[in-house]
């Protein structure tokens, strides 16, 4: 570019200069610069016919990066820059275009143009026609071509063009099954080429299409001899011609050798005889050995390579040699230049590499590589059916049937004969696989249709396949005497068709009412006369192989040996399959040494040389015979390389039978080392064969026996979304997910399970289908579920858990009470029975009827082991409440069966759940630290228990003691389990710290990080990251939530609010929007409103909105709504419980229905729960509570909002409905919140001393004084109000209100005094500790005691930010400085606050560093510090500290 640069200081329009920086930018890809050198050099030469090619090439190539209308020269001529528009703003008529439509319009464009100024005129011609030809615009190239014959006379080039296009039509005609089309082109082939050898010029050109002619004609020695012919006119021609003639015609015999080698491994293919093949192939070798040696000569010209090695390819497929042909053919493909146009020889080549490494792939049976070589090949070409077709093909073979089925509906098949009768066979497949009540074979019979149509409008014979598939369509569904019909007719239509005969053997085969002997006798008759007939072809020798394998005739084993013993009349493939299917005979007949001689003989062929071998292996395994599998896996290894997927696979199943025949106790080190490497060898055949879910499945295996249950289950879980549905995984995975209380998982496989192979929905995955279903309140859904398990089923539980199903739902009397009476019919030895039914009785109230039955059950109860019947008793009696008689017959069993651990935890479990916790924890700390071999899920269990009892002993401490012991309870170098996991998610989640917080999002995080996170952990995880601040992680946690569950409206809500807390209206009002589309006139979705209109507009008019709503909108709310909300809300439960004991009278029908609205809403159903509710709506005194209640609602939201006034206007009109005596002590709040302390004290003596608790109305009194600041007189009152009641209740609790009270009036010694009495009478009261500590410390007295009390509140409480913080006051007293700088910064971390900041200001000043003083001073004035803010106690120090600091500064 440089030379050029220069050279256009002279001549800047030279248009010879634009063209070659065009090609110059080209090369280097930059696109932009070249399209207006293009058009420069069109603007200074209209006529240069270079320019317009090198533009149609971008326009062609580089489409979507040319530049914009701005971003060309504004003197670019009009027409060419019209194509120059932004590509989304077209113009009208081409906006509606595709982008490959628009493209072609514009290159049209382009051509025009070039004809119409380019010069020579007919170059022009012709180059529009090569371009034209190249899109299969074959009539319009024709007229280019005519146009160039009428300026210029039939020259070299013109036939060459005209040659060329013949011979494309030919081709298309042969794609388009037209013969005579193809015959008339190939015949102006043969014409145009001989033309052509008459002229002096281009000669050796023409034998290269006369050799194409006689190819595509299957003349193969004729397309040899004009190849030969051709290489010597080369040679001739070589003599007289110069240097670019010469290396034209080198570049021109270079093709005709390769064409040449390519014939002769087209004429092996076509050979019989095995020598005379090979013959052939070497041949074809040594020509390109020799051209890859001239080419490395000449200086190694890639694409000449890269053909040697495509034809390499080919020889090795012709010898079966699949390995070794695979790497040939993709460095041939890969040497290919990227921007190959489809239609170019390049393209063809390119095209034949993916059919030939389609096939490859498809005999190393790797349909992985299969799937990747065929859509490959489509983003080339995505018109192109024959790979679309092999797509669907092979995506079907590996059972990824949807997909199949969407390749196979692509438009491009819509032509291609048989398409829609393979489609129509997944389709039925598919339909097969659901329900028969779900089932709709509509678009099958689309397909078939379809099929049948395109047969006749191309005039193509009618397919027997189509009406294979019809008969097994009429029989599926169940019209048998239709089916027979259609056969019958379809025997006489195609007398000469095996297929028919074979169709009726099976549906004789299937016929129930037909014995063996029958079906065998009238089989056999019609395969006897079908073979005297039609000879004896594939179909009717598989035919009889099934009669044999469904009949098991005496001779069964003679019969399979004669029909397998003279297979020479079939082809190889007919071989093969009969073999294997002959071998799958045997193997059902009970022979497997048949079978492995059967197999052995399919391998030794070589017909299947690895899906034999891997059968073999299979039989040998199963015959325990690990010598033969080992020669078998050298072979496979020999077959497909030492580090192919199969051997891998293959050799990690020899080592796992290994291992799980030797059962060890332990896994020792030597294994873990071998399953290690098995994980390799897995790992690596997943690589090869991603979508194979066997080496993913076998992961799961060896993570089951390494005790990595949850790895193994998310192995198996990858394999089953990847269509593997192995009963035995799918078990496991169901069942370890519902046990690990990962429902959601849970749901999901067997939301899988249903759709893809719903039979499969029976036993024990039924069982966990329908728990699930109820927890996900579809209890329908869950009934329907749990009746179809109990009607066959042999599992007492299943009859139990339809009863407690039904009673859950409401349900009562036979409904509930036949299913146990059954139960307890059939299975009275079973304690689980017994005990379920007498729970029932106590249920419903009859006490009486289930002492009876428990006592009776010992008649039939076993007698051994000894301890049944007690421990049946213990727990018998503990349903019934009696708690003395129930330890007495558990401490009974144990003395019978001392050893039995179960036992000791079902005693714990007892003390547990009575509340004895410290005789629970001796049967758990024995189970965990006994020497006994107790089973590893029972000590798990008892050591899990007694964690969680130390975490909830009360105390910060015994947390952490217990997390302490659940780190030490791990498996040495592995991580804590999730169960494990979300006991320490517990643990931590009834703390409060901001560290504690931490610790919890990274157990939540690893939880997820395994897969295992439910939704509910997903959203605390989300909750957790805004609660630390981070709010950006939050809400793309948030929107990943609802990307996943879209549906759940409360995690939405949740969101809302969330996003209210961040200011952020407008995403909030979006959020919620989603949500009025499926809720309309809702009190919740209302209150969320509330808060985006305060957010948008202020609270004046969100307030206003509320009292709107609330007073007049709850009139006009349909009572199932109202419910709705009723029910999901916080106090929903208790207000029904409210309304149930104050306001329904008892005994009637509206008890009734209250009684089972709360039954459905305690089973989360709440839809039942809100139409068993309607009938009590009718109820006005029930419709007051509830608007009372929303009234309630609405006032504390306005509390959050800070507008006080209508809050307490709110609750004043709920007091107004509903005086409730308790609901005052809201009201007193809501007055002292407004500063307004003597009316609230007021309130409080009238309305509430006399009518709640002494200590109840001493506690609201100290809140009304803490609520703003009091006057003296103010807390004079109210502290003889609480002195009045001083003997009348807990001393210890009316001390502490009392000690408030000195404090606020500071009487601070009379407080301390107080706190110390208080601490005497009950030393864990954490706020005694707390603010004797503070107030001790302030006054600067027992500094020590302070210390230690404060200390003890941290031990029990934790170290939460106002312990923090009054530490710190005390060790700044104490002089500590560097122990009260950590305290406070750690408490204003947990809780900022201007106070604490002051406090740690004071600390590093006392510390000497007076920098980090004012740094903290600064920020406790900024959040607003003063006089007010500071205790009393502090006020002085306060005043002299900012003097100092003053002064010093």
């Amino acid at each position: 570019m440089a030379g050029i640069k220069i050279l256009r200081k002279d001549s800047p329009e030279d248009p010879k200069l634009s063209l070659l920086a065009a090609k110059c930018y080209l090369a280097d890809d930059r696109i932009r610069q070249s399209t207006n050198e293009y058009l420069a050099t069109i603007q200074n030469e209209q006529s240069n016919l270079e320019a317009y090619q090198g533009l149609i090439y971008l326009f062609s190539q580089h489409f979507e990066e040319l530049p914009t209308a701005e971003q060309i020269s504004e003197s670019t001529p009009e027409v060419l820059q019209s194509l120059f528009t932004e590509k989304r703003t077209q113009d009208s008529a081409l906006e509606t275009d595709s982008l490959e439509v628009r493209q072609q319009k514009r290159i049209d464009v382009i051509l025009n143009e070039m004809v119409r100024l380019g010069e020579p005129r007919d170059q022009a011609y012709l180059e529009r026609a090569r371009i034209r030809m190249g899109h299969d615009k074959f009539q319009l190239a024709e007229s280019d071509i005519a146009e160039a014959s009428k300026l210029v006379e039939t020259n070299s080039e013109i036939l060459q063009i005209q040659s060329q296009l013949a011979l494309k039509k030919a081709y298309a005609a042969d794609d388009s099954q037209s013969l005579e089309q193809r015959e008339d082109n190939l015949e102006k082939v043969l014409e145009f080429a001989r033309a052509g050898l008459k002229l002096s010029k281009d000669r050796p050109a023409f034998y290269n299409f006369l050799y194409q002619h006689a190819r595509l004609s299957g003349e193969f020695e004729t397309a040899k001899k004009h190849l030969e012919d051709g290489i010597s006119a080369i040679k001739e021609d070589v003599k007289s011609a110069d240097i670019e003639a010469m290396n034209k015609l080198i570049g021109l015999e270079r093709n005709l050798q390769f064409s040449l080698a390519g014939l002769l491994i087209d004429q092996a293919i076509q050979e019989k005889v095995a020598t005379t093949r090979e013959s052939k192939l070497e041949q074809s070798l040594e020509i390109i050995d020799q051209l890859k040696l001239d080419n490395l000569k000449g200086g190694n010209e890639e694409s000449l390579n890269s053909y040697a090695e495509f034809l390499e390819g080919r020889i090795h497929i012709v010898r079966k040699e699949w390995k070794l042909a695979i790497p040939k053919l993709e460095r041939s493909r890969n040497a290919l230049p990227s921007g190959v146009d489809s239609q170019s020889q390049l393209s063809g080549q390119r095209r034949q590499i993916d059919l030939f490494l389609g096939l490859c792939y498809g005999k190393m049976k790797n349909p992985d590589r299969q799937i990747v070589v065929y859509r490959r090949a489509l983003e080339n070409d995505p018109f192109w059916a024959i790979p679309r077709l092999e797509l669907a093909r092979t995506l079907a073979k590996v059972n990824r049937t949807e997909d199949a089925i969407r390749s196979y509906q692509v438009p491009v098949l819509r032509n291609f004969p048989d398409a829609h009768v393979e489609l129509a066979r997944l389709l039925l497949q598919r339909e097969l696989a659901k329900k028969q009540e779900l089932r709709n074979y509509e678009n099958i019979e689309k397909a078939l249709q379809i099929e049948e149509d395109l047969r006749v409008q191309n005039d193509l014979p009618v397919s027997p396949k189509v009406h294979e598939l019809r008969i097994d369509l009429l029989w599926q569904q169940g019209k048998k005497k239709e089916a027979e019909e259609f056969l019958s007719n379809a025997l006489e239509e195609f007398p000469e068709s095996p297929e028919f005969v074979a169709l009726q053997v099976n549906l004789l085969l299937a016929n129930e009412e037909l014995t063996n002997e029958e079906k065998l006798s009238q089989s056999s008759a019609i395969l006897a006369e079908a073979k005297q007939k039609l000879g004896n072809p594939l179909v009717l020798r598989t035919a009889e192989l099934n009669v044999i394998r469904r009949t098991v005739p005496e001779n069964a084993e003679e019969l399979v040996e004669k029909l397998s013993a003279h297979l020479d009349d079939l082809s190889e493939e007919e071989q093969s399959f009969f073999l294997r299917h002959s071998a799958q005979t045997y193997i059902a007949l009970g022979n497997q040494t048949e079978a492995t001689n059967t197999l052995e003989r399919l391998s030794t062929a070589d017909l299947e040389p690895l899906t034999s071998r891997l059968s073999l292996i299979e039989l040998a395994a199963t015959q325990g015979d690990e010598k033969r599998v080992t020669q078998l896996l050298k072979e496979i290894r020999e077959f497909e390389g030492q580090k192919g997927p199969f051997g891998n696979v293959v050799e990690v199943q020899q080592i796992l039978r290994k291992i799980l025949k030797d059962a060890p106790k332990e896994i020792d080190d030597k294994t873990v080392t071998v399953l290690n490497r098995s994980r390799a060898l897995l790992k690596q055949a997943k690589s090869q064969r991603a979508s194979w879910t066997l080496p993913t499945r076998l992961l799961g295996d060896i993570e089951r026996i390494l005790g990595n249950d949850d790895v193994a289950i998310e192995y198996y879980r990858t394999a089953i979304s990847q269509g593997d549905f192995t009963e035995p995984v799918v078990k496991y995975v169901v069942n370890s997910l519902f046990l690990k209380n990962n429902k959601e998982a849970a749901q999901q496989v067997i939301q899988q399970v249903t759709e893809e192979r719903p039979e499969m929905i029976s036993g024990d995955i039924a069982r966990v289908a329908w728990r699930l279903e109820w927890g996900r309140e579809n209890t329908d859904q869950a009934l329907r579920i749990a009746d179809d398990v109990t009607k066959d089923s042999k599992n007492y539980q299943d009859l139990l858990w339809l009863s407690q199903l039904r009673y859950a739902r409401g349900e009562t009397g036979e409904s509930v009470e036949g299913p146990l009476l059954e139960a307890l019919k059939k299975f009275p030895e079973t304690p689980e029975v017994v005990l379920t039914y007498i729970t029932y009785l106590e249920q419903v109230e009859r006490h009486e009827d289930a002492v009876k039955e428990l006592v009776k059950a010992t008649e039939f109860l076993p007698k051994k082991p000894a301890s049944l019947i007690p421990l049946t008793l213990g727990r018998g009696y503990e349903i019934l409440k009696d708690l003395e008689k129930a330890e007495e017959q558990l401490q009974a069993a144990i003395k019978v069966d001392p050893d039995n651990h179960a036992i000791h935890l079902q005693l714990a479990g007892f003390y547990i759940r009575n509340n004895q916790f410290p005789k629970a924890q001796v049967h758990l700390t024995a189970l965990t630290n006994s020497n006994a071999e107790i089973p590893a899920n029972l000590r798990d269990l008892a050591n899990r228990l007694r964690i969680e009892l130390i975490a909830y002993g009360g105390n910060y401490s015994d947390g952490e003691r217990a997390l302490k012991l659940l780190e030490e309870s791990k498996k040495e170098n592995e991580p804590l389990t999730p169960t494990e996991l979300r006991v320490k998610a517990e643990i931590l989640g009834r703390r409060s710290t901001r560290h504690d917080l931490q610790e919890l999002l990274k157990v939540l995080i690893a939880i997820d990080d395994r897969n295992s996170a439910n939704v509910m952990e997903k959203f605390q995880i989300a909750k957790i990251y805004d609660q630390l601040g981070n709010w950006e992680e939050a809400k793309i946690r948030y929107a990943a939530i609802l990307i996943e569950q879209p549906e759940t409206q409360s995690l939405r809500l949740a969101y809302v609010e969330a996003l209210l807390k961040h200011e952020e209206a407008q995403e909030a009002r979006k959020q919620l929007d989603q949500v009025n589309k499926r809720i309309s006139n809702s009190l919740l979705l209302k209150f969320l409103e509330i808060q985006v209109i305060n957010a948008e507009q202020g609270i004046e008019p969100a307030a206003e909105e509320l009292k709107t709503y609330l007073e007049q909108d709850f009139a006009k709310t349909q009572p199932e709504q109202v419910l709705r909300d009723l029910l999901v809300m916080k106090n929903g439960l208790q207000l029904l419980d409210q309304l149930k004991n104050e306001v329904i009278v008892k005994g009637s029908d509206e008890e009734t229905s209250i009684s089972q609205g709360i039954r459905y809403l305690q089973s989360r159903d709440i839809e039942k729960s809100v139409q068993a509710l309607i009938p009590v709506m009718s109820n006005e005194l029930v419709r007051k509570h509830i608007h009372a209640f929303y009234y309630q609602a609405g006032s504390r939201l306005l509390v959050e909002l800070k507008e006080f006034a209508t809050a307490e206007e709110l609750w004043r009109k709920s007091l107004e409905l509903v005086p409730r005596t308790e609901d005052h002590i809201q009201l007193v709040s809501l007055i002292a919140q407004q500063g307004r302390i003597a009316e609230a004290l007021d309130l409080c003596e009238a309305e509430l001393w006399q009518k709640i608790t002494d200590a109840q109305a001493a506690q609201v009194t100290i809140a009304i004084l803490r609520t703003g600041e009091p006057t003296p007189q103010e807390i004079q009152r109210a502290e003889a109000l609480v002195s009045k009641v001083m003997n009348k209740t807990s001393a210890s609790l009316l001390n502490r209100f009392l000690a408030d009270i000195k404090d606020l009036g500071g009487e601070h010694d009379q407080a301390i005094l107080l706190y110390r009495q208080v601490l005497s009478e009950n030393p864990k009261d954490i706020i005694a500790l707390n603010n004797m500590a503070y107030l001790s410390a302030l006054i600067g007295k027992d500094l020590k005691f302070s210390l230690d009390s404060i200390n003890e509140a941290i031990s029990m409480k934790g170290p939460i930010g106002a312990l923090l913080d009054t530490r710190g006051v005390v060790y700044l007293k104490r002089k500590e400085y560097d122990n009260a700088i950590q305290d406070l910064k750690r408490a204003n971390g947990e809780t900022p606050s201007a106070s604490t900041l002051f406090r740690l200001s004071q600390a590093y000043w006392e510390s000497g560093n007076k920098i980090d003083a004012k740094l903290y001073l600064d920020k406790s004035q900024e959040m607003g510090l003063n006089r007010k803010a500071i205790h009393p106690l502090d006020a002085n120090d306060y005043d002299l500290y900012l003097k100092n600091f003053e002064t010093t500064n």
